[in-house]
């Protein structure tokens, strides 16, 4: 499938799920937007969520956002997305920290943008895996030039950080309250 210049002035530009399980497979995001900045691809609360073999390019509004869902992202490409906080993914525990997962193997992010936190990856009181992955050229207006982990303590494994950038701390990752990746 393919989901294309779709934009809305609310959650998710070209999806929305709420309390379901959704999976693309082989899926391209590109130049869709969220206008109030959540989710300009895909936005999801409550629930699973599984991608694999996708691309996101040039959305605005991060790529995916997501509160207290199970997410699986696998063999995925990020490329020139744009949010607030999180330029590809913004992940966020709510309700449920305990239940709130992303797992992320062998995906590429590059020259995601945010105006915030966390220019590739914004996480909040999640538990994660980041296994294989490519960060590079990402930027942050503010902290976590690739990833802003705030209440989180990923586990990042074989992966490599490239040229990230931050105005403030951390050009590759920042660590705030209680998060020990």
């Amino acid at each position: 499938c393919t989901f294309r210049n779709n934009t809305i002035q609310s959650w998710g530009g070209a999806v929305y799920c709420r309390n379901n399980r959704a999976r693309f497979v082989g899926c391209t995001f590109s130049g869709n937007t969220s206008q109030i900045m959540r989710g300009g691809a895909i936005y999801c609360s409550g629930s699973q969520v599984d991608l694999v073999n996708c691309s996101f390019e040039d959305n605005t509004g991060c790529a995916l956002e997501t509160f207290d869902c199970q997410v699986t992202l696998t063999d995925c490409a990020f490329q020139h997305n744009k949010g607030k906080d999180g330029g590809a993914i913004r992940c966020q525990a709510d309700l449920d920290p305990l239940a709130t997962r992303l797992n992320l193997t062998k995906c590429t992010f590059i020259a995601n943008s945010a105006s915030s936190y966390g220019g590739a990856l914004y996480n909040y009181g999640i538990q994660a895996t980041i296994n294989a992955c490519t960060f590079t050229s990402n930027t942050a207006g503010q902290d976590g030039g690739a990833i802003y982990n705030y209440r989180s303590s990923p586990t990042v494994a074989n992966c490599a950080f490239i040229g990230n950038v931050a105005k403030g701390a951390g050009g590759a990752v920042q660590n705030l309250y209680n998060s020990s990746p």
